[in-house]
């Protein structure tokens, strides 16, 4: 049968004649934020670029001798678009049901009575509750502005309802559930996107360059470990130096493939499957002795979304152009998906062999470069990947004589100045929480065009970029970005910025780093000597004063929603803290890591004898205006002798 007789739209997958029934072999809901922000960016360019249909999937269900249909396979995108119709309302009735879990039951059972999308919470649906506030607070990105999706217009509904196709397969009653699992799981995955453009790359070029092509590109895919331990020994010195923390790289050496490879006829093109199949370069130590200081060490990107942002900058700064003289840069997005569509842009197959291999090494030499200056220069994390249990790191190696031997450390600070490698730190870490998803990572890719094309040391030693002059960069995307916002906050009409939970994610990490940056220059701030923080991933909007005994005492919505009745905090202790009174909140939060603003907000509490109430409020809103009046001056950006890009 053929996609158009298998596919359904929206409105009939969730018509009120269907039930879908979530067998208890299903595991449980488990989206998080960045499958829940992929699927909703997905559906909204599909309706942007306006390409008809849309297929988001498929659904395969086995349907029961009583007409209900089993979930087989796609219960996750099931229950996300589930969630999503209800809360845009397109869908008024539940049509989705799970087997012998009554918790889960009964939240889809209030979730659809409710009119503001909301209901009790439970802990053991938390899941749920979350993915409903990542779906409500999600904002997709469009070709000429971002577009929150609470705002999403009726003609985008349209699309979703009518437009939105998930490929329905129903499997004979017959069918071994078990097997089908078994042959599901079985069948092997596909080449990822990065391997096959790995394949084409190395195809247009000469076989003795494969091997270093091979070498480098190797090394470069290895996001969590430092790029100088993925060579041995001898070529750390080649392409780093004798300290390992140069770049001495300028192009592809066909004479080092020479003396590795036996000879082959240049004139002939590897096929994708022997370059696949060519296996990985040496990781070998040779005669350094590794430190394992460079263990536990994370990126904050994969290497898909590395590949995205090289192509970036090689559309942005280096083919410029094309053959109509307009700018391909802003064709190229940072969403792996469209990795194999950019390579097609970048490297045109009608283009001559000879063009076409300068291009490719052009782009091999902008990759193991801009990946080089990523390890030195942007932050990565150490420990685990969770709400606390991690540390932001900014490091450069170092070799040193180990009793006779030559070793190598990989937790040396990048910056010699400890506040200018604190600043840093500071100020990438907060946009980091903020764009915690890869494809939105816009921040990145401005600061890697800086650290490759646009410093003054890009023809240099590339230890010699100033620290200085990156943290002014690193500002300036961030006050760039709350502009961008485009929030009057300093109107003389006394209307308060009041969106409650709706507030920008990036307009309170952004007071965060103002009082901590105010705070280290003034030592005290304003009476308060705020602790030493570290960003987290706080992914929820918390009221100090909660709405509910904000109502009990009759202060108005705008005061409660206000900005000074806010700060950032993590699901999970928004759900211990959630409901409970100011001096409860303040009490149960001592000695934890904390936003420079909630420590504001809970030492004012304390020192009113706990009151907080609409006065305070009002205070306190008033000194965030003030602080962001003087947000140029706290960043640096009234420094005449930088500009601004």
């Amino acid at each position: 049968m053929s996609d158009q007789n298998l596919g359904e739209n929206l409105t009939q997958i969730f018509s009120s004649k269907n039930r879908y029934i979530i067998p208890l072999y299903q595991r449980n809901y488990a989206w998080g934020k960045e499958q829940i922000d992929t699927l909703i960016q997905d559906i909204y360019e599909a309706y942007e670029t306006n390409n008809g249909n849309y297929y988001i999937g498929s659904l395969v269900v086995l349907q029961r001798r009583n007409g209900d249909y089993e979930v087989i396979d796609g219960q996750q995108r099931l229950t996300t678009l589930s969630l999503l119709t209800k809360i845009l309302g397109i869908t008024k009735t539940p049509v989705l049901f799970y087997e012998s879990r009554p918790e889960v039951e009964l939240f889809f059972d209030e979730f659809y009575k409710s009119i503001d999308n909301s209901c009790f919470y439970n802990p053991q649906t938390h899941y749920l509750h979350e993915a409903v506030e990542y779906i409500k607070s999600a904002t997709v990105i469009g070709k000429d502005k971002n577009v929150e999706f609470n705002v999403w217009s009726k003609e985008i509904k349209d699309y979703l309802s009518n437009n939105v196709i998930l490929v329905k397969v129903t499997i004979p009653e017959d069918t071994d559930v078990a097997s089908y699992f078994e042959i599901m799981n079985n069948r092997g995955e596909q080449l990822q996107k990065h391997e096959v453009l790995k394949a084409r790359l190395m195809n247009e070029l000469d076989t003795k360059y494969h091997h270093e092509f091979d070498l480098i590109w190797t090394a470069c895919s290895n996001m969590d470990r430092p790029i100088q331990q993925c060579f041995n020994a001898n070529d750390r010195k080649i392409y780093f130096g004798e300290g390992y923390d140069n770049f001495l790289f300028e192009k592809l050496n066909p004479l080092r493939d020479a003396n590795n490879n036996p000879q082959q006829d240049e004139n002939k093109g590897a096929s994708i499957n022997k370059i696949l199949e060519s296996g990985s370069s040496s990781l070998e130590v040779g005669d350094v002795e590794v430190e394992n200081n460079a263990n536990d060490i994370h990126s904050i990107i994969d290497f898909p979304n590395f590949l995205m942002h090289i192509m970036k900058l090689y559309a942005k700064h280096i083919m410029k152009l094309d053959a109509n003289n307009n700018r391909i840069d802003e064709d190229v997005r940072l969403n792996e998906k469209y990795m194999l569509s950019c390579a097609d842009l970048l490297f045109k197959d009608l283009d001559e062999k000879e063009v076409l291999k300068e291009k490719v090494l052009s782009f091999i030499s902008l990759l193991f470069k801009s990946r080089t200056l990523f390890d030195r220069y942007i932050i990565k994390t150490k420990g685990l990947d969770s709400e606390d249990e991690f540390s932001w790191e900014l490091n450069r190696p170092q070799t040193y004589n180990n009793n006779g031997k030559l070793s190598v450390k990989y937790d040396l600070n990048t910056f010699e100045c400890d506040d200018i490698q604190k600043q840093i730190i500071k100020a990438q870490s907060m946009l980091q929480v903020t764009y915690r998803q890869r494809i939105y990572k816009n921040w990145l890719q401005d600061t890697l065009s800086y650290l490759v094309f646009d410093n003054d040391c890009k023809d240099k030693s590339i230890k010699e970029i100033e620290g200085k002059k990156l943290l002014y960069k690193v500002n300036t995307i961030i006050y760039d970005q709350y502009k961008a916002l485009e929030i009057n906050l300093c109107d003389d009409d006394n209307s308060m910025y009041c969106k409650g939970v709706n507030t920008p994610h990036l307009l309170l990490n952004f007071i965060d780093y103002l009082y901590w940056i105010d705070d280290k220059k003034n030592k005290i701030l304003d009476g308060f000597n705020l602790a030493e923080f570290n960003f987290r991933y706080w992914n929820t909007v918390e009221h100090h004063l909660a709405v509910n005994i904000a109502k009990q005492k009759g202060i108005a919505d705008d005061i409660v929603n206000s900005l000074g009745n806010l700060f950032m905090i993590s699901k999970n202790a928004n759900s211990r803290l959630s409901d409970r009174d100011v001096r409860q909140k303040v009490e149960m939060s001592k000695d934890l890591n904390m936003g420079s603003n909630r420590q504001i907000i809970y030492k004012k509490t304390s020192k009113s004898n706990y009151e907080w109430g609409g006065d305070q409020i009002k205070g306190h809103y008033e000194d965030i205006r003030q602080l962001l009046n003087k947000a140029k001056d706290l960043l640096g950006q009234n420094q005449g002798e930088q500009k601004s890009e």
